[in-house]
């Protein structure tokens, strides 16, 4: 009996608009003189037993074959009906031999025929979409016996093994692909090796930058004045890649409202303090929710870090009061006595004429050494950040 041992190994990648499923055929033993497709027939059929017409097939090198389709194959037959060629001398021909392989429900998976005849058909099949794009290929995932993962870097053309993959679900990190940014936002080809086969499933992967790690956000945080608003600094675990004009994407929503606002390290309302440390100012108080991402240029930002929280608090008021303290004779001067909590010590003080850039620093209580005349005069008081007393409302 003539024995023809097939592998197929077929790769087909493209942007797929939708999920494609992609069935990867591996023939053994085919049926016997078969040199032509005559009435050999690969034929897949749904969950519900209705043949599938595949939107791509690659019958070119029969019988090497893969399909592409849009619709899950439950099961793949091959119906070995061909008629003998000249030189055949297998006797009697297995006219209507079919073997069958029935697919699982996992996203990628390899089978081997259910009846286990020697004519035993071997298939993959493998659901393929868009959706593979993140900072680690958690993405990557294949049920079945996987003898190792694959990788081909954007700017080659050979696949390289990874150590150590003979897992499930690759879960890498970009710096363990790549040393430097040349992957980013570019197609990474991934591949799983069936063991034991030469079944390969492909795994197309879009790599964009994680998100530093928020090392540390500033606490207590306080507006200036109490009728003013604050900022709040973040520690990060890297700094920005220049280079690459990498910036910041920051994003807040007041807790219990709808009020959302957004900035970026390249506006007025972000500071940078260091390398990694960032101060994000004109904040009113209140608690908010806080997310945060980075971003290349105009490429896709990276994966956003949510739901971390800090807090602006109303500085204390600013309140002062005047004593006033009368001349003992009709021919003499008044003074006048100052004192002042809360705000943001330490305090100043200006009169009458005097503007901000003549204050006086003073440690209430405090006498104000000028003598004044009869009649009325204007004094005001101010703290270290310039804030004043508010009336109140």
């Amino acid at each position: 009996m003539k024995k023809i041992l097939l592998f197929l190994i077929l790769l087909s990648l493209k942007n797929f608009a939708q999920t494609t499923y992609r069935v990867n055929v591996q023939g053994a033993l085919f049926s016997c003189g078969c040199s032509s497709l005559g009435g050999e027939a690969f034929n897949l059929y749904d969950s519900n037993n209705n043949i599938i017409i595949p939107t791509n097939a690659d019958y070119t090198n029969f019988p090497n074959v893969s399909f592409e389709t849009n619709i899950r194959p439950a099961k793949i037959i091959h119906q070995g009906t061909c008629e003998p060629t000249g030189d055949d001398w297998c006797y009697p021909f297995p006219y209507g031999l079919a073997s069958t392989v029935v697919f699982s429900s996992g996203s990628c998976s390899y089978s081997t025929s259910t009846d286990g005849d020697p004519w035993g058909l071997k298939a993959n099949l493998q659901e393929m979409s868009i959706n593979n794009t993140g900072c680690i290929t958690t993405g990557l995932s294949c049920s079945g016996s996987i003898e190792r993962w694959e990788v081909k870097k954007v700017g080659s053309n050979v696949y390289e093994a990874i150590p150590n993959s003979n897992v499930n679900t690759l879960t890498l990190p970009y710096n363990q692909i790549y040393s430097d940014g040349s992957g980013i936002n570019k197609t990474t080809y991934f591949r799983a090796k069936f063991t034991g086969t030469q079944v390969y499933t492909y795994h197309p992967f879009v790599f964009i930058l994680c998100s530093p790690t928020l090392l540390n956000t500033s606490n207590p945080n306080y507006t200036f004045c109490n009728y003013s608003n604050g900022e709040v600094l973040f520690t990060f675990s890297r700094p920005l890649d220049s280079n690459n004009n990498e910036k910041f994407l920051f994003s807040r929503n007041l807790v219990g409202t709808d009020l959302y606002f957004s900035s970026t390290s390249a506006k007025q309302d972000v500071e940078k303090i260091t390398d990694n440390v960032y101060k994000w100012k004109n904040i009113p108080a209140g608690t908010y929710n806080f997310s945060y991402q980075t971003q290349l240029g105009e490429n896709s930002p990276s994966e956003a870090v949510k739901d971390l929280l800090f807090t602006i608090t109303p500085k204390e008021k600013l309140k002062f009061e005047v004593t006033i303290l009368q001349p003992v004779c009709n021919d003499k001067l008044g003074k006048i006595q100052i004192s002042a909590t809360g705000g943001n010590p330490p305090y100043y003080y200006y009169l009458g004429t005097e503007t901000i850039a003549n204050k006086h620093s003073f440690t209430s209580p405090f006498l104000v050494p000028n003598e004044l005349a009869e009649g009325n005069h204007k004094i005001t008081v101010i703290d270290s950040k310039d804030c004043i007393q508010k009336p109140e409302l």
